[in-house]
């Protein structure tokens, strides 16, 4: 795990390189490489996880061809590629970069279905004097880019390549608009900074030497949902894949931890992964604990006497800090960021580093691909419904209020929307967001917006699509990558493995939610976790009350508040004005999230344009 950027071109200084690195020194602070022809110019800030020797330094050149790679990320199956490849290449170190330099010589371009792993590089082939820029598939690590007249940038993040001499960066009123009627972030390529992309998640392109991109192309895509029946026999080979899945994702040098919610997911690895460490290996746990327990929460004490070997870390958060930690987090972000969850993650991951921590496993991941959000269940009944399987619908229908908050009757109405022609559904958000555009002013259009942006026939996919590509974990990666490599962490997730996904994709649906949300995976872990884990109703997110954090000075927040939007050229001061008093002064939360999202923008906008 690292920070990679770079030139490529004429039309920019490459000695402003330095400065683009020192943007992203924190990705590194183990140490940092530059490597420049005059038309290409790599730069590498290093975080040592495998091979903590100087034989694994970057940016590093390939001893057969003389290619250069600079790289962030981890190739979990760099042993067995490196076995595989021996034969051919002449490794001088044991890391895994040197396994992607040795792939590409022998396979090319194919090497990137061969990775298994997080990844995001830059490789310079010396031959062709292109550049090859790649991410992994589930777009783990991050890769943004911005084209200028004949020169190409890239980093790991945003604020490598803004406010830079000579270039000028405007807000994306599309993004804004996106983020504060609907939460939205990381939803495509687009950024909040109109001149800024990022490089999509299995998808490579070519930037010739003049610093001209080629058309992106995708070597990976999600696989359809099948239609094998899930049989008892089963669960012991989901859970082998779970458990390799895992085995891989702990290799490291490094002292290793975990987060631990209470959750399903978090529950799961760490208890899978306490098994599977090797001799001499210790396991940490890191938890975000609330005063008045939820039904997610107050299950990590079980998880805990579950696990007697592992050292476990859990902290209560008051907001103390709060408001002084949100530009410093937002700065990080380079975006704005949704809710509490990602400050606590912050301070969960500041005192992981003071423990000397660099490698943490996540659940991220396991409610797309595993069926955890009441969608997947309200998309089931619509596929099945699309499908005329209606004794199976009523089935469903009658069972899924045992273990949820729903009523037959909101099931069956939600099941209905989900098979309404997106056509509609986008009319029906344009409506909902009517007063998100109250609070703005100029060229702020919602009917210019798209909700949906995966529009399949068959609900339960298009739901598992927009969840896993666009609505969820696309922010939910860039939070946790933001974050971790602020304090030199790792994170890693396990649930977000193509090899795991691939095989859990081979079922139906119907097996993945078998009368309530996870249903394979609470079925195939019984014996190995904790039966009330198992047995837990809700989906609760990470521990983190933002109105108790907002409130722990009222009057403090609201001066707050009343200083970052009054600079702010795109609200409508009245009524973003009227808004503040209305929660931190009347207590009235009906627009809360309003509330949230107004100061969020407000403080990326004064980070990055008003210094």
């Amino acid at each position: 795990m690292c920070g990679i950027t770079g030139i490529i071109g004429y039309g920019f200084e490459h000695r402003h390189l330095d400065m683009m690195m020192h943007r992203i020194a924190h990705r590194g602070p183990d140490g940092q490489g530059k490597w420049t022809n005059g038309a290409v110019s790599f730069g590498h800030l290093r975080l040592k996880i495998i091979d903590l020797s100087e034989r694994a330094a970057q940016p590093m050149i390939c001893s057969v061809t003389g290619n250069i790679l600079t790289f962030n990320g981890e190739i979990y199956n760099y042993k067995e590629l490196s076995a595989e490849l021996k034969g051919d290449y002449p490794f001088r170190s044991d890391s895994d970069t040197e396994v992607i330099l040795a792939a590409y010589q022998k396979w090319g371009i194919q090497c990137l279905k061969k990775l298994r792993g997080m990844f995001a590089f830059a490789l310079y082939d010396a031959t062709q004097k292109k550049v090859l820029l790649a991410r992994d598939r589930f777009g783990i690590k991050p890769l943004y880019f911005r084209r200028e007249n004949r020169c190409f940038l890239f980093s790991s993040e945003i604020k490598g390549v803004v406010n830079l001499p000579g270039l000028s960066q405007t807000p994306n009123h599309r993004k804004i608009f996106g983020f504060l009627a609907h939460r939205h972030l990381d939803t495509d390529e687009e950024t909040f900074f109109n001149e800024v992309r990022q490089l999509l998640p299995a998808t490579s392109a070519w930037v010739d030497e003049n610093g001209i991109m080629s058309e992106p192309v995708s070597y990976w895509n999600v696989p359809r949902p099948g239609d094998r029946v899930f049989q008892e026999k089963d669960r012991e080979i989901f859970r082998e894949n779970l458990r390799e899945s895992i085995r891989l994702h702990l290799r490291a040098d490094v002292p290793l931890a975990c987060f631990l919610s209470g959750g399903l997911d978090s529950s799961s690895i760490a208890c899978l992964a306490s098994g599977l460490l090797e001799e001499g290996q210790s396991l940490n746990t890191y938890s975000s604990i609330l005063k008045e327990k939820n039904e997610e929460n107050a299950l990590i004490d079980l998880v805990r006497d579950y696990l007697p070997k592992a050292v476990h870390n859990g902290v209560v958060f008051d907001g103390g800090n709060f408001l002084q930690e949100l530009p410093t987090i937002t700065r990080h972000h380079d975006e704005p960021f949704a809710d509490a969850s990602m400050y606590v993650h912050w301070e969960l991951c500041k005192l992981a580093q003071q423990h000397g921590i660099k490698v943490m496993l996540s659940g991220n991941g396991g409610d797309e691909i595993l069926g955890g959000y009441s969608s997947h269940l309200y998309s089931e009944l619509g596929r099945l419904l699309h499908r005329f399987q209606l004794v199976d619908y009523v089935r469903y229908t009658m069972n899924y209020p045992v273990h949820r908050p729903e009523s037959v009757l909101q099931f069956f109405v939600r099941s209905i929307q989900e098979i309404l022609p997106f056509q509609w559904r986008e009319l029906q958000k344009r409506q909902q967001s009517i007063p998100a555009k109250r609070l703005l002013t100029g060229n702020f259009d919602p009917s210019n917006y798209i909700f949906y942006r995966f529009r399949n026939k068959d609900p339960y996919e298009a739901n598992m699509l927009n969840n896993l590509c666009s609505w969820t974990v696309p922010q939910f990666l860039h939070y946790e990558d933001r974050n971790s490599m602020a304090f030199g962490i790792e994170i890693r997730v396990p649930m977000l493995d193509h090899d795991f996904m691939e095989y859990v994709m081979q079922y139906r649906p119907e097996d993945l939610l078998k009368y309530r949300t996870k249903q394979l995976l609470r079925d195939s872990l019984s014996g190995f976790v904790p039966e009330p884990v198992l047995k837990q109703r809700l989906k609760h997110g990470f521990a983190a009350p933002l109105e108790n954090f907002v409130n722990f000075d009222t009057k403090g927040t609201l001066r707050f508040y009343k200083e970052q939007v009054q600079t702010i050229p795109f609200f409508n001061r009245p009524e973003v004005e009227r808004l503040g008093t209305e929660v931190l002064e009347k207590g009235e939360y009906g627009r809360f999230h309003y509330f949230w999202r107004v100061l969020s923008l407000a403080i990326w906008y004064n980070t990055f344009f008003n210094g």
